[in-house]
């Protein structure tokens, strides 16, 4: 961070993303653990899947806090402006925070990515379809899908590193 209010405000969005973990993230090792075996058996990667998983779940848990708490929207847009400004968010990132990212900055992230635009826009379907749903077992099949969609078009080995959720 540039200065100390800038880090103060960094640390505040971080603070509300964790707390959006407690409370909206359901998760537990099993549930990873069984979708994981599926991925596996239909010949995908375990460790990306995961991935692809959490990249979801941090977009998911933002955006349900902020509809909640919406004061909570602008430390987390400072947030995700930072990271992505900084290399630390690619299009997948961005993608899963839409309403959290300027408009503009989401196409900059659109247009840089490799992923083909039919993908690109099942994706950003899937990812609203991931962010209203309920039941986690159905989470994680659109999470599969959006897996298996994009598995051999995303550079998993670089993805952003992200916290893990369970």
């Amino acid at each position: 961070c540039r200065n100390e209010s800038e880090a103060l405000l960094m640390i505040k969005a971080v603070n509300y993303h964790e707390l959006a973990h407690i409370k909206f993230t359901d998760y537990n090792k099993e549930d990873i653990n069984k979708a994981s075996e599926k991925v596996k058996e239909r010949g995908g990667n375990r460790h990306d899947f995961f991935k692809m998983i959490n990249i979801m779940e941090d977009g998911r848990i933002e955006r349900l806090f902020a509809a909640l708490y919406p004061k909570a929207k602008d430390y987390f847009i400072a947030k995700n402006i930072w990271r992505i400004r900084n290399h630390e968010y690619d299009f997948l990132t961005t993608a899963v925070r839409k309403g959290l990212v300027p408009k503009k900055l989401m196409k900059e992230m659109e247009l840089m990515h490799y992923i083909d635009d039919e993908k690109k826009e099942k994706l950003l379907e899937l990812f609203d379809k991931y962010t209203k749903e309920a039941d986690k077992q159905k989470r994680l099949e659109l999470a599969m899908e959006a897996y298996f969609l994009i598995k051999d078009d995303y550079d998993w080995f670089n993805a952003p590193q992200n916290e893990d959720i369970v």
